[in-house]
């Protein structure tokens, strides 16, 4: 299994993310493809999942009414105590790696 961490970069195609191993040296790399099985770093955790593309809506304190926003996401394999699957907005300068 591939170990590396990647770093996420933008793409040359509206609204993906390149998967970049040095950021501050090159800005190119094989793009993040949808369905792509992947782990994200978040605080300091790597969370098994899958990129997806779609329409969500978001909530913000800094927005008076609710958002519907494309692009990429990250869905989680672990589902929650719940039973809801946790979703992530993919972005620049996410650590992520190939599953």
């Amino acid at each position: 299994m591939d170990e590396t961490i990647y770093t996420l970069g933008a793409s040359s195609k509206k609204g993906f993310y390149n998967l970049l191993t040095d950021p501050l040296l090159d800005s190119t790399g094989p793009d993040l493809n949808l369905g792509e099985q992947i782990a994200v770093e978040i605080a300091g955790q790597l969370i098994p999942g899958r990129v997806t593309q779609g329409a969500m809506t978001y909530t913000s304190d800094l927005w008076i009414e609710q958002r519907r926003l494309r692009g990429c996401f990250f869905i989680a394999d672990q589902r929650n105590a719940d039973g809801s699957l946790s979703i992530c907005g993919l972005c620049i300068g996410m650590r992520v790696r190939l599953l």
